[in-house]
């Protein structure tokens, strides 16, 4: 038995034996079934083009499309794509691409071109709570009128299952124009910055210049607050 269709609508592609089916089309459950105990279940593949999958209306207008560019050439690169633009791409060395099909560095998050606001680039960490409102935190690339754009670490402080900008604030800014590093707490809470350690250990902050350690400040036991100099730490003031 090579072929078999089933008076209930199911169709079965036979194995070299004729005795497993290993292909089989479900009518009821309107879906196709692949088995195999090899290591491919399905191969597609093109010598002429990109090996690819493709689902919507038709060729020129379609919804989703997948597969494996530049194959014919040996060098194979993975991408997403969506309403007729590329949205991921996996390059051949391993490197991934998200909103961009030109990769820089291990991972690349791309927000577009442009400097509004709709071109941010945004990573979000999103869970569900027990009551249904997401908490959230997010990571943003702040493009401005100039070259330079602030890197923001974003807490969002009003609990609510929609999304807007206004519920986010600022926790930590990194700015383009200065490098400088601002912090902010909301207006609420103790402390700002805490740096915390094992029993035992010296926290401190340590002012480097060309790598090598200038000062710091810190404490040396209990809670002594200590100001030292030099490479070696040596302590001025306590």
């Amino acid at each position: 038995k090579r072929l078999d269709v089933d008076s209930n609508g199911d169709i079965s592609f036979y194995e070299d034996t004729g005795t497993t089916p290993k292909m089989v089309w479900d009518a009821s459950a309107e879906s196709l079934v692949l088995t195999t105990v090899g290591t491919e279940a399905l191969n597609i593949s093109s010598t002429t083009g990109a090996a690819e999958i493709r689902m919507g209306n038709s060729n020129s207008s379609f919804d989703l499309r997948f597969g494996a560019a530049n194959e014919a050439t040996g060098t194979a690169e993975f991408f997403v794509e969506t309403g007729g633009t590329e949205r991921m791409r996996i390059d051949s060395s391993g490197k991934v691409g998200i909103g961009t099909d030109s990769v820089i560095g291990n991972l690349n998050l791309h927000g577009g071109t442009g400097d509004t606001a709709s071109q941010d680039v945004v990573q979000t960490f999103t869970r569900i709570s027990s009551t249904g409102n997401r908490l959230a935190a997010k990571i943003r690339l702040d493009h401005s009128t100039t070259a330079h754009a602030d890197l923001k670490f974003q807490v969002k402080t009003t609990a609510s299952s929609a999304e807007s900008d206004s519920y986010y604030t600022d926790a930590l800014t990194i700015q383009g124009s200065s490098g400088n590093v601002i912090v902010n707490n909301g207006g609420s809470g103790n402390g700002i910055v805490k740096i915390n350690g094992a029993t035992g250990n010296t926290e401190a902050v340590i002012f480097q210049r060309g790598g090598t350690e200038a000062s710091r400040i810190g404490h040396a036991n209990s809670a002594d607050l200590t100001f030292s100099t030099g490479s070696g730490a040596t302590e001025r003031m306590r």
